[in-house]
């Protein structure tokens, strides 16, 4: 699936704005240096985002084995929709602050992110 990605990535089929798009996220992956000067506020974004995005697999891990042992968990799945919702709008609202190309697309889905809740709750 890595070599697919790649070889997609190198491929004209993907816009500026779309690997732009990889390159920021390859950017919140990517480990700090100690002695590497951030901003504040980039750096609270992006632990805000991680933060989120590991709370999110450790509810989904607690959701697989509550089904596996049939234990309901009514609570779980407002916690979990929340936690998702935070965390794909927070990551899409990054995506949009970084990118130096408007894209329809990011805008499009920070705002399904932070709706679909909303309709669905």
């Amino acid at each position: 699936m890595f070599f697919s990605l790649v070889v997609i990535y190198r491929s004209k089929v993907i816009t500026e704005a779309d690997k732009e798009i990889i390159s920021i996220l390859k950017e919140l992956i990517r480990k700090k240096e100690s002695k590497e000067l951030i901003d504040p506020d980039d750096l609270l974004q992006e632990k805000f985002i991680k933060t989120f995005g590991l709370m999110s697999l450790i509810l989904i891990i607690l959701s697989v084995v509550s089904k596996i042992l049939d234990q309901s968990q009514e609570g779980l799945g407002l916690i979990s929709s929340t936690t998702f919702t935070l965390f794909f709008m927070m990551l899409f609202m990054h995506l949009n602050n970084k990118s130096k190309n408007p894209s329809i697309i990011l805008y499009v889905l920070t705002f399904l992110s932070a709706m679909i809740p909303i309709w669905f709750t």
